[in-house]
């Protein structure tokens, strides 16, 4: 309703303006310029801000090279374009330079600080860039590498934590010891501030350790390798139960531990930030702190145009804002750490609400704590020829592209390395999700998929609307392990590529999906092996009836540990439980010898409008090695699934190598004397010319056949700054 007013107000005014002959105009901007100039090219405004408030229907906002430190707020406008004189020069920054005097710290040699005032930081955290470089929060073990995303390497900042306990009790202290595995040194001799911060990546991932002094987890050093703390994150931690994880990876945040040139710490609570400059003084240093969270907000406004422009260490937010055009632009490090409580997706970098057709486009989207694009509502909205890499450092339920908008178009742009999801979807829309190169998925975390859909919370499946996945790599997905004590004695390593969980009504076809298998794990402690479980497909449907299309076609699938898992449940009580009517495999090919399986479990339905369910015994158990043999056995009693299969291939990898060029390389074209290219069905709509090949290079032309091979962004990361 509300945006329904604000479309008649601009109606009106774009009808007022139509009325009267106004020229469109180049309103000009400058850092040396002035806000009670004229705007001309020879007097131009200093702050984008401004220029934009003077503008109308027409109008162009053209902005000279230079960082211009603001939030720039673009309401209540109408056909205005903002952009860059030139590509690449102009940054629209969240962070301010640090103007206060510093001074060495007493306590602490080689280490300088400064005021800051923490009513002019907008967020809880601050991030700190020093003469252009983005730089590390102080943290033990230290991040030597710079690499945010990759916990099992040591020296990227994370240690091997282990016998993680918690004894029975609200408000009662934990233990967790930091191991010496893989050269972590003993915990410092110090003790925590109360602003200090322990991340533990150990147990499943909503079980993970994430508590906070300054929310009441009182840090304590208990002596050479052992750290305790008060659960102050909702979840096992703080729970009444008692509760034990075993073994995963961690590390702290605090001040105390600033020990490494290049660190920095914010006390929030003192209004300090503290530095550690390299060659023991400030002096040619220009230190920049994360004050704004927005560094763009586009609001009640329709048909604007943002090109040339690079933000940095601030979120983007469009509301209410129809026909949008994002070009040319970046977005990067938008989002600091977080502490959170609770556990859900964290939809923070550019947030989008009720906005529809809008284009974002050659832009690139990374390095952040938080997720990339969070697509909230709206319609016809497209991504294309954008790259989003690097995202989600947090570890917790963050997600390259979060859609649940209307008629999606998600196409040609490159996903690269992600904390969790790539993409994620919890409503009934459509989505065209072609042409992507999606890679490095799960990179903090295990049991989810590079594109995650789910009916999670509701009490029927997803009906994705004919939604189209095709055309697309996804690959090398590899997930960190998880060792929790819940009554399954749970320890393996859990990917997907497509984690199509209850829903229905969609095709995927034409992909190449390979190297989908866990990186390889020996636990220090003891307990269950962790078990590899990487696989291209998961299906649910739990407690869900899937009665419209479940199709995959042409697909080429290799290098995983097993290819498919179904998870059906049912609560005989109330007659409900999953099934599937429509499922269809056809010209694919896939790995010969491994598994597919289906769990039968029977389910206690707690509450019938969401389906939460209590897991309760197990019906039965399906595995085979064959989909045919697999979809046989699906369809007796008690299930009845309905999984058409034909014309597959179920290749070794000794006939991998002989039938296309390099599966190594994730080449899959089809050498010319391979069966493959001519025992093909036809299936209308998807297949091309006649013969028909299997597998997803196909099509009746060369140029068809190959287009899988353009896969990703034409864009490159290195035309854009680097922080």
């Amino acid at each position: 309703m509300g945006k329904n007013i604000g479309k008649l107000a601009l109606s009106a005014l774009t009808l007022s303006l139509i009325s009267t002959p106004i020229l469109a105009k180049t309103i000009h901007v400058s850092t040396t310029g002035s806000d009670s100039a004229t705007g001309a090219w020879d007097k131009p405004y200093q702050t984008i801000s401004h220029a934009v408030n003077q503008a109308v229907s027409g109008d162009t906002v053209l902005i000279q090279g230079g960082t211009y430190r603001e939030e720039v707020k673009i309401e209540n406008k109408n056909n205005i374009t903002i952009k860059g004189h030139d590509p690449h020069q102009i940054t629209i920054s969240g962070a301010n330079e640090v103007n206060t005097i510093w001074s060495e710290d007493q306590y602490r040699p080689g280490v300088f600080k400064a005021w800051l005032d923490s009513n002019q930081v907008e967020t809880d955290y601050t991030q700190v860039f020093v003469n252009g470089k983005f730089e590390q929060m102080a943290r033990f073990p230290d991040n030597i590498t710079g690499e945010m995303l990759n916990p099992m390497d040591q020296k990227s900042g994370y240690a091997v934590i282990a016998n993680g306990s918690k004894p029975q009790g609200t408000n009662v202290r934990s233990n967790v010891t930091f191991t010496w595995h893989n050269g972590t040194t003993p915990l410092p001799n110090v003790t925590f501030t109360d602003e200090a911060i322990v991340r533990g990546l150990i147990g499943k991932l909503r079980n993970n350790i994430f508590s906070a002094s300054k929310d009441g987890a009182d840090i304590r050093n208990e002596g050479h390798r052992l750290l305790s703390f008060i659960g102050t994150n909702n979840g096992p931690w703080k729970n009444e139960a008692a509760y034990t994880a075993h073994e995963g990876f961690g590390y702290i945040f605090d001040l105390s531990v600033l020990d490494r040139a290049g660190e920095w710490f914010y006390k929030r609570n003192q209004n300090v930030l503290y530095y550690k400059p390299a060659n023991g003084t400030m002096n040619g240093l220009t230190v920049e702190a994360k004050r704004r969270k927005w560094g763009i907000r586009v609001i009640n406004s329709d048909n604007i145009k943002i090109e040339n422009i690079d933000v940095v260490a601030a979120q983007m937010e469009v509301t209410n804002s129809d026909d949008l055009h994002v070009n040319a632009c970046s977005f990067q490090y938008m989002t600091p750490f977080v502490y959170r409580r609770d556990y859900g997706v964290l939809k923070e970098g550019i947030v989008i609400n009720n906005s529809d057709n809008g284009l974002y486009e050659n832009n690139l989207i990374g390095h952040t704590w938080g997720s990339g694009v969070i697509l909230e509502s709206g319609q016809n909205n497209t991504l294309n020829n954008n790259i989003i890499e690097d995202i989600g450092w947090l570890g917790q339920f963050t997600v390259s592209l979060w859609n649940t908008a209307e008629n999606t178009t998600i196409t040609q742009n490159t996903f690269g390395r992600t904390g969790r999801f790539h993409i994620r979807t919890t409503e009934h829309v459509k989505s065209t999700i072609t042409d992507n190169d999606f890679f490095e998925a799960m990179a903090m975390g295990e049991d989810a998929g590079a594109i995650m859909m789910t009916s999670t919370a509701k009490s029927v499946p997803l009906d994705l609307k004919d939604t189209v996945i095709a055309w697309n790599r996804i690959h090398d997905i590899n997930g960190i392990p998880a060792m929790d004590s819940d009554r399954f004695n749970y320890s393996r390593t859990t990917v997907k590529a497509l984690y199509m969980e209850d829903v229905n009504n969609y095709t995927v076809h034409h992909n190449f999906i390979y190297n989908i298998n866990a990186t390889p794990y020996d636990r220090v402690t003891q307990g269950k092996p962790v078990e590899p479980d990487g696989k291209p497909i998961y299906l649910g449907p739990r407690t869900k009836h899937m009665d419209k299309k479940v199709h995959y076609f042409n697909n080429t699938f290799y290098n995983y540990d097993d290819f498919m898992n179904i998870w059906h449940m049912e609560d005989p009580d109330l007659n409900l439980g999953g099934h599937m009517s429509n499922g269809s495999f056809r010209n694919n090919i896939m790995m010969s010898g491994k598994k597919y399986y289906f769990k039968g479990d029977y389910a206690e339905i707690t509450d019938t409008s969401t389906h939460k369910a209590i897991q309760g015994g197990n019906i039965s158990r399906i595995e085979e090695t064959s989909i045919y043999d697999f979809a046989q056995e699906i369809a007796k009693a008690p299930y009845f699934y309905t999984l058409h299969t034909g014309t597959n291939t179920a290749f070794s990898e000794s006939q991998y190598s002989s039938n296309f060029v390099n599966p190594s390389t994730g080449d899959f074209s089809l050498f010319t004397g391979s069966a493959q290219n001519s025992n093909g069905a036809a299936i209308n709509g998807i297949t091309g010319g006649s013969p028909v090949e299997r597998g997803a290079w196909e099509g009746e032309t060369q140029w068809q056949r190959d287009r899988i091979f353009r896969a990703g962004a034409t864009i490159s990361a290195t035309d854009f700054p680097v922080y």
